[in-house]
């Protein structure tokens, strides 16, 4: 296909080469946080910290470390910057949301006694978007808002995976994520249909685009079963892809959307996200060579990815990016 990207990338900054900066490398980097500085945020969830770089790459502090005491993270999975300017750490394992200045220092820690192990996202009138399994006559996945004081307020959605038919790396999911507007943007997997939903549970806007489903190789099934072992009795492997990865929207300063796709760029490493502007138009896709799982991060024209180097080695990589018109 004849294609040019209208997003040039530029990359400018590495950081956690351990040729270049021993004291900067990075175990198992999994999180990616920007604030309104430049600074880096990196959650390591090997070393079960936080690693902060100055705008320039330069390495600052290291924040928390592994553990289950006050200010310790025990199974860290995301991170992100609150209203109120403080870095909260969603410990999955020990069902605790751990907080900090952007300094470093230990605020406080919630545990979440009313709230099911689950991914969860802070909005901005304090409470909780969280992703989480349920079990029940049937075993579902959900999406739902829970309050502060670790009350359900309302459901947004709920999927049956079909794992005793479907092999589960391809079973259906929900992705989500809180926009820069406040906005839940999510999605089903098995679906192209992105739904964007207000603090009180309205759905407001709603993306559909029409794709060409991808084909699951011979060399692709195989690779998975030597990985994550072979699919249960009955349930079978796709003979092609969904069409949306597991894996967070996100979303710049002006209002794009980014859906990672399971189209692969000619390259043979790099996955097609695709992007629609703020009213919702499809404007671009583009190819990067990020991490599994590992959400990307647009802000400020920048773009902050994770990336493998030929070694294996898993980098922080910046990349200044121009939109043509």
């Amino acid at each position: 296909m004849d294609w040019k990207s209208p997003v040039l990338l530029d990359e400018e900054l590495t950081i956690g080469d351990p040729a270049n900066d021993k004291e900067a490398e990075l175990s198992r980097p999994f999180r990616l946080l920007v604030d309104d500085q430049g600074n880096i945020y990196v959650l390591d969830i090997q070393d079960g910290n936080i690693k902060k770089y100055a705008p320039d790459g330069k390495f600052v502090m290291t924040i928390g470390r592994k553990g289950q005491g006050p200010g310790e993270l025990q199974g860290p999975m995301s991170i992100q910057m609150t209203p109120e300017k403080e870095l909260l750490v969603d410990c999955v394992i020990s069902s605790r949301l751990v907080y900090f200045t952007p300094e470093g220092a230990f605020l406080r820690e919630t545990h979440l006694a009313k709230i099911p192990r689950a991914l969860i996202l802070a909005d901005g009138l304090g409470d909780f978007i969280c992703g989480f399994p349920e079990s029940g006559q049937t075993f579902k996945e959900v999406l739902a808002k829970f309050g502060s004081d670790q009350e359900k307020r309302f459901r947004i959605a709920e999927v049956d995976p079909h794992y005793s038919e479907i092999y589960f790396p391809f079973a259906p999911g929900i992705i989500f994520n809180v926009t820069r507007e406040n906005h839940i943007v999510w999605a089903f997997t098995d679906k192209y249909e992105i739904m964007f939903t207000d603090l009180q549970g309205q759905l407001i806007k709603r993306i559909s685009r029409d794709f060409v489903p991808v084909e699951v190789t011979a060399a692709e099934k195989q690779d998975m079963i030597n990985r994550q072992g072979p699919p249960e009795q009955g349930a079978k492997i796709p003979a092609v892809y969904p069409p949306l990865q597991s894996e967070f929207p996100t979303s710049d300063e002006a209002g794009r959307i980014f859906i990672k796709t399971y189209e692969r760029a000619a390259d043979g490493v790099s996955y097609f996200f695709d992007a629609f502007d703020a009213s919702g138009r499809y404007v671009a896709r583009i190819p990067l060579k990020q991490v599994r799982r590992v959400p990307i991060v647009w802000e400020n024209d920048k773009l902050y990815t994770i990336e493998e180097d030929e070694s294996g080695f898993n980098m922080v990589k910046r990349y200044r990016v121009a939109w043509r018109e």
